[in-house]
């Protein structure tokens, strides 16, 4: 018997999707077609689980925002210097 966990969750579609994702909706299709997302395909249509893509953003490479301590230090003069300039 196939699960049914998906049933409790918030469905969503590539719009909403792109939103979640920081994407634009064009960007977020192809990375439908890469495979790079979760979806699920019912007919033609594309459906997304909000969950399911915070999940998803959530086990990508990277620093949460509880994990950052400081702000990036911005680069001066005396920490950058370009080559011939001083």
């Amino acid at each position: 018997m196939k699960s049914l966990r998906h049933l409790a969750k918030t469905p969503c579609r590539v719009k909403r999707a792109s939103e979640l994702l920081g994407k634009s909706v064009q960007a977020t299709y192809q990375d439908v077609a890469r495979g790079r997302v979760p979806y699920r395909r019912i007919g033609r249509s594309l459906v997304f689980f909000e969950e399911e893509i915070v999940e998803f953003l959530d086990n990508q490479p990277g620093m949460r925002i509880e994990e950052v301590e400081s702000p990036t230090p911005t680069l001066t003069p005396s920490t950058h210097q370009i080559r011939g300039v001083k």
